[in-house]
């Protein structure tokens, strides 16, 4: 009798109040705010390839090695010592008789026809450079210089921090307009912010430079002045949207 009389009991505690009723949801406004910050690039990236050839492996090396010195010295010499040179993709590899004939993927001796009559070294190397309006220029002396395949990669912000908050802001601030003129359409006004979601994205424009001939190394003394190439490069575009919903308040 005892035990259930304490089940009764729990079960009346448990049991909701007669009457009670949820809170209402709040009514919202859900808008979407854009942002847009435009500002001139203030770095452009070079790119360009330095080879050598030889009959030994040593020979093709030495001559990329001496090339790439004098293609890095001439260009920091012009655009200045904070110029960022760095290389990658370094490979050195056997050239054959043009008339040896390989099947894809077998290997094949190195005589007759298939005689290995030199070795070619090449490296790939980029240049990263503040000095904007002289990125078309030095691309140019790349080539005088005997880089290969020569080229103007892109244009670019540094850093976009600042560039970035500032889209924030003015994405805000826009959702807000919106959220104001809404709320006033439908009869209400417009209370705080319940929730807010950021998203910022780098929308930069490349422009992107043609491949320049490769040319030999100019004759000492003196070289000639490098050939000017004024570059007007896009302004870059720093981005940010909020998707924000506001309380509509009667």
């Amino acid at each position: 009798m005892r035990a259930f009389f304490v089940m009764i009991a729990m079960a009346s505690v448990a049991a909701p109040v007669r009457g009670q009723t949820s809170a209402p949801e709040p009514r919202t406004i859900d808008v979407r705010g854009h942002g847009k910050v435009t500002l001139p690039p203030d770095t452009a990236n070079i790119h360009y390839w330095v080879r050598g050839e030889g009959k030994t492996s040593d020979d093709a090396t030495r001559t990329m090695s001496e090339s790439k010195s004098r293609i890095e010295s001439g260009l920091k010499g012009f655009l200045g010592a904070d110029a960022q040179i760095t290389n990658n993709d370094l490979v050195v590899i056997e050239v054959r008789d043009p008339n040896c004939k390989v099947e894809s993927g077998r290997a094949a001796l190195s005589e007759g026809q298939c005689a290995i009559v030199g070795y070619l070294a090449q490296i790939q190397t980029d240049v990263r450079t503040s000095s904007v309006a002289k990125a078309g220029t030095a691309v140019g002396l790349a080539g005088r210089f005997g880089a290969r395949d020569a080229r103007l990669q892109s244009f670019e912000l540094r850093d976009s921090t600042k560039a970035r908050e500032e889209a924030m802001v003015r994405a805000v601030s826009d959702a807000r307009a919106q959220a104001q003129v809404l709320a006033v359409a439908a009869g209400g006004r417009l209370g705080g912010a319940l929730r807010i979601q950021y998203g910022s994205y780098l929308a930069p424009r490349f422009t992107r430079g043609i491949a320049v001939a490769s040319l030999p190394p100019a004759p000492p003394p003196p070289p000639p002045p490098p050939i000017e190439v004024d570059m007007k490069p896009r302004p870059e575009e720093v981005s940010a949207d909020v998707s924000v919903s506001y309380e509509l308040l009667p």
